[in-house]
């Protein structure tokens, strides 16, 4: 495509590129003074035959192909985007110029073979007394100068509007002499324009918007701004994530989003999180309450497998359905490419998530990918190197500190050391002094990543090209990597009237994980144990045995490998046609198609020699295969002094799961683990899901004068997981929102400083079929009941082994029930330079799908039901983001959020005759855990007390009958959900330098990760000054903590005594970047040059002893990563 550059008016005239005449020497000037005469002659010879929808600057560069006749003209008065619909066939060269620039304010003259366009000096006739006349205007992107479909021109103070065609033109008929307009479009800056009297043809740039009111939100199957939302929509930028060196983007939401909860299982960078907005739904502590995660519009789901491995209560295997994980499960989206990703955008209330359905009753998660976008191409590439470290050590005692203990504690307890129950005392090197948290994680890991990218296109055709990889090494790890490589593309054409658009995109994935497992044993062993491996480079197992202890060895894990290697696929094609104005239909086809294969092994090697060990496998493979199509139509148009915005459409999603489980039993040798037809006995399990889900779905959005907004949206679910009859379910949401600021009445009384002030509230009804699939189909399996393994078969039966029932006929259940209300305000103050949101909520949840356990003598473990339970979430959401400096040179921003959800089982008739009577009590979190009541250490005896509730003489924890009755002394409810929790963060910009952190917060208490750990044993630990200096060491003593002994297990987990505050401030992410001045990289030929240092988990301020940010106590931390990057862009 040819292009002009913009030149200042130096009194020279700027030439379409390759078009610049050549100058003329004296000998030539006779000739050339002949050719200028003969000109018009010439041109009138000259022929054009073009077709299409073209802009000016392509019909330019066709008649300089086709007659040699170069065009020149001023790019700063002549705007060549404009576009012509052209139909010449043989025209001649003059008669064609004429009708193309019929209808714009140019002329021309024709000079030698030069065509020079110039602007008309335009005369307006005489008008009528109304002073009417037509205008027309192309809108386009004022970075790209691509044209704009679908934007609004409204000319203010009446009722009069239009907007964009595909093509970005637009027709004003009838219009005034003097008046103004409003030009606006989602993701753009709102312009409004004085139109003068002469002016016929606009040409009109759009700025992309800056402010976070304009900025574009995804939604389902559409965007939106916060200026014109009726909910809530919170829109992390891919900017952000690409500044956290993880490689899982969840981890870049921590502290972004209010109401959302992200806690890793383990310390695996491949592992699964617990991810849950606004609380827990379900009074079934096993019902998955993952939201949906969406990426391009396409639903990403792999099925939960009857009989798979779940590594948290309500958090599935993710990707691991199959075989045995050391990583606790894999997450979806583990390993994908920051630098992929546009934007991630989280939806929670009812008006928001209602078009998704019973799918979106967990809230969603919408991952916008980068897509192909015109432009000039661009290459960028990107390097970062990094290291792993432990944040934070805990103090263990050392080995005079832990031998003073133990000597004690066998004092206490009257007994005498022996090599057989003190060989730490007896038998080890008394001068030994490990710290087992350095000897397993003081190497640390590495961190790496490389991406790179091509893109680039025009008006019509567009491409986006990327590669990356990724490696990252757990704490823990020996020889293990967590990697990750990506192919992705992105293309797009379109018609050459712009009419007819599809696109196609895709990421091929390719992920490999070596891990071993997160064992705790090994860090409390004491000071003085002996080493891992022995003289020869074996594990040790020698100095255990020869103590006797064969079982005391903690270190078999570090050579049991588990290997875990998955490609995905995960594509989508979308065809868009715009037969008329307005009017857009688009078809989307997604694939997600994953093939993860696992195995963990346990080698002879890693097994004690004594015990004449045999090797075994454990082999799985899940394959994961999920279909979306589905079909929307848009519709908008103008009604009053408002604009309809209607949408109509149906999908259908498929997805089938299936695994296979190998357990490889009784290897003779370790050379032979690799194939599992060398075991003496394998065990095969076998396991499939499959769902079917359809849906219709409609939209209704009406703004009226920009002031009144209403959202309604309504949809027809089915679902395979529900018998005939129950498949179907009804759901919908309303939505409205009040721009207060627009009104008359309220400019008057406004101060200046208020910008935008708008209430908005919205209720919304979804479903959920959070069930396993068919269950309502009768069941039967050859397992037996009530044995520990899955692959423990009946008896036989006279030579047969028999089957038995497993899931009952004719079972009743049917969607559950989410009633959600979100009210809330939205301010900007200070010309959009500080922006607030207050909003309240309520989930009210019913008609939940529990499993209802079964007499034993019924042969059946549990039924599916609906529970007659309530559960009520209600929590109050503050955000701020606010412009402190921000002018040419400096900018400073700062952020908070915070969020305080309140769960509680509002009511459960008939929740004495269910198992759920001995775990929650009505007008309680549903997390609530009961203890018994400490009271404090026994001066006699030094051990602890605790409160006999029942007065009956024994401390009971009875969890057959309702806390705290009965025998049962736990009446302490102690709650582990966060009081409150949120984020905030700042960001400072001077030139090209940038440095930005963020933080998160909360407020909790969590379980004492040592309470468990009795002190006095062979156990090390990190005992607090307080417990060392105010322990109970004779009768008579008045001490807070129990004495030192050898023997025994802790008491206060199950009490009180056992939770402490675990609140923290984590600073999660930092970053600095220098990008290289203009003039620089420009010599360099670059187009951009960027260097900075991006840290993760930088530090952590808490008393609790454990890394508060894990779900589970661990004494491996999430690992604080340092990485220094350089980006380069061609």
């Amino acid at each position: 495509m040819l292009q002009s550059t913009p030149e200042k008016l130096t009194g020279k005239t700027a030439y379409a590129p390759g078009m610049e005449p050549k100058p003329a020497g004296r000998q030539r000037f006779l000739p050339i003074l002949l050719i200028i005469c003969l000109a018009p002659l010439f041109s009138t010879a000259q022929k054009v035959t073009l077709k299409g929808e073209l802009s000016l600057q392509q019909i330019f560069a066709e008649i300089k192909k086709q007659t040699n006749y170069a065009v020149i003209y001023n790019p700063e008065t002549i705007d060549v985007r404009g576009r012509v619909d052209v139909n010449a066939s043989n025209q001649p060269l003059e008669a064609f110029i004429k009708t193309i620039l019929i209808d714009f304010p140019y002329t021309y003259n024709i000079s030698g073979s030069n065509i020079i366009i110039i602007k008309r000096e335009i005369v307006v006739p005489p008008l009528p007394a109304a002073g009417k006349r037509d205008i027309h205007g192309l809108i386009t992107d004022g970075k790209t100068n691509q044209p704009l479909a679908s934007v609004t021109v409204i000319i203010n103070g009446t009722r009069q509007a239009t907007q964009t065609d595909a093509a970005g033109k637009f027709v004003l008929t009838n219009v005034p002499d003097d008046f103004s307009i409003t030009v606006s479009s989602v993701g753009y800056e709102k312009l409004v324009r004085k139109i003068g009297k002469s002016e016929l043809y606009l040409p009109i740039p759009l700025t992309v918007a800056t402010s976070v009111l304009d900025e574009a939100v995804v939604q389902a199957f559409g965007t939106t701004t916060r200026r014109r939302a009726t909910g809530n929509i919170v829109k992390v930028s891919g900017e952000e994530i690409e500044k956290l060196p993880v490689m899982n983007p969840l981890l870049a939401l921590q502290g972004k989003v209010p109401g959302l909860t992200i806690q890793p299982l383990g310390a695996s960078a491949s592992g699964m999180m617990k991810v849950e907005i606004r609380g827990r739904n379900n009074v079934n502590p096993n019902s998955l309450s993952e939201p949906l995660y969406v990426i391009d519009g396409v639903p990403q789901t792999v099925l939960e497998v009857k009989g798979s491995t779940r590594y948290g209560l309500n958090v599935s295997g993710g990707m691991v359905q199959s075989g045995a994980s050391a990583t606790k499960g894999q997450s979806p989206l583990f390993g994908m490419n920051p630098a992929d990703i546009e934007s991630i955008s989280v939806l929670s209330d009812g008006d928001a998530t209602a078009i998704y359905g019973s799918r979106g009753a967990n809230g969603v998660i919408m991952i916008t990918t980068r897509k192909a976008k015109a432009g000039k191409t661009a290459f960028n590439l990107k390097v970062e190197q990094g290291i792993n470290k432990v944040p934070r050590y805990l103090d263990m005692l050392d080995i005079d500190e832990y031998l003073a203990i133990r000597r004690e504690a066998f004092k206490n307890d009257g007994i005498i050391p022996t090599a057989a129950n003190a060989p730490d005392l007896m038998v080890w090197d008394l001068n030994r002094n490990v710290d087992w948290q350095k000897e397993l994680m003081g190497k640390g890991g590495g961190f790496q990543s490389y991406s790179a990218s091509i893109s680039g296109g025009d008006a019509r055709t567009a491409f986006r090209l990327s590669a990356s990889h990724m490696n990252t090494v757990d704490l823990q790890s020996i020889e293990g990597h967590n990697k990750a490589t990506n192919l992705s593309f992105s293309g797009s054409h379109s018609s050459l009237n712009q009419k007819l658009t599809v696109s196609l995109n895709g990421n091929l994935a390719f992920k490999d994980v070596n891990a071993i497992l997160d064992r705790t044993g090994g860090f409390l062993l004491p000071p003085n144990a002996p080493p891992i491996y022995d003289d020869k480079g074996n594990l040790n197992y020698a100095d255990w045995n020869a103590i006797n202890q064969p079982f005391g060895y903690m270190f078999d894990y570090r050579l049991m490998p588990n290997d875990v290697k998955t490609n995905m696929l995960i594509g989508g094609f979308q065809l868009n046609y715009k037969p008329v104005k307005g009017l857009s239909i688009t078809g989307t086809a997604g694939l997600n198609n994953s093939t993860l294969n696992n195995t963990l092994i346990t080698p002879i090697a890693a097994q004690n020699p004594i015990l004449n060990p045999t090797g075994r496998s454990i082999v799985g493979r899940t394959v994961a295969n999920n279909l979306e199509l589905s079909q929307q139509t848009n519709y908008g148009f103008f009604l009053g002094k408002g604009k309809m915005e209607l949408l109509a459409g149906v999908s259908y999603q498929q997805t089938t799961t299936t695994t296979n489980t190998i357990n490889a039993l009784a290897f003779s040798s370790d050379d032979l683990l690799n194939n599992v037809s060398n075991a003496a006995t394998t065990i095969t399990t076998e396991g499939k899901s499959q769902y079917r889900y359809a849906s219709v779905f409609g939209r209704i959005t009406y703004n009226w004068d920009g002031k009144y907004t209403i959202n309604l949206n309504g949809r027809r679910d089915g679902s395979s997981k529900f018998r005939r009859g129950k498949q179907y379910g009804n759901f919908g949401s309303i939505g409205l929102a009040w721009t207060l600021d627009q009104e008359e009445w309220m400019k008057k009384i406004m101060p200046e400083w208020i910008g935008m002030f708008k209430l908005w509230a919205n209720y919304g009804l979804s479903g959920g079929d959070n069930v396993a699939d068919y269950e309502f189909f009768p069941q039967w399996n050859n397992r037996r009941i009530g044995a520990i393994s899955n692959t423990a078969l009946n008896y036989d039966y006279n030579g047969i082994k028999p089957y038995q029932q497993v899931v009952p006929v004719n079972q009743e259940f049917q969607w559950d029930e989410n009633r959600k209300f979100d009210a809330g305000i939205d301010l900007s103050l200070f010309r959009d330079r500080v922006n607030v949101t207050a909003s309240w909520y309520l989930n009210r949840i019913s008609n939940g799908i529990v499993r209802l356990p079964m007499p034993f003598y019924t042969g059946l473990n549990n039924i599916n039901a609906n529970s007659p339970a309530i559960v009520h979430n209600s929590g109050l959401i503050l955000s701020l983001s606010a412009d402190l400096i921000s002018n040419g040179k400096v900018k400073w921003n700062v952020t908070f959020n915070y969020s305080r959800n309140r769960n509680k089982l509002a009511a459960f008739p008939g929740i004495d005759q269910t198992v759920y009577a001995s775990q929650l009590v009505v007008g309680q979190p549903l997390n609530m855990r009961y203890v018994t009541h400490y009271l404090g250490v026994d001066p006699l005896t030094g051990n602890y007390v605790f409160e006999d509730r029942n007065g009956d003489g024994r401390i009971m924890l009875n969890q057959g009958v309702a806390p705290g009755t009965g025998s049962d002394d736990a009446y302490i409810g102690v709650n582990p959900d966060p009081t409150y929790d949120g984020g905030f963060g700042t960001s400072v910009m001077y030139k090209g330098l940038s440095f930005a952190m963020g933080f998160t917060y909360s407020k909790k208490i969590g379980s004492h990760p040592f309470m468990s750990i009795v002190p006095g044993k062979m156990t090390n630990m990190p005992l607090p000054a307080e417990i060392r200096d105010d322990h109970w060491q004779k009768p008579g003593d008045n001490a807070s903590y129990a004495k030192y002994t050898t023997s025994g297990g802790s008491t206060l987990t199950g009490s009180d005594r056992g939770y402490v505050d675990a609140s923290s401030i984590q600073c999660n992410r930092a970053s600095l970047a220098w990008t290289l001045p203009h003039k620089t990289i420009k010599r360099a030929g670059m187009a951009g040059c960027t260097v900075g240092v991006n840290v993760s988990n930088l530090f952590t301020i808490t008393r609790f002893k454990a890394d508060p940010a894990l779900m589970a106590n661990s004494y491996i931390p999430l690992p604080r990563t340092i990485a220094g990057s350089i980006s380069f862009t061609f």
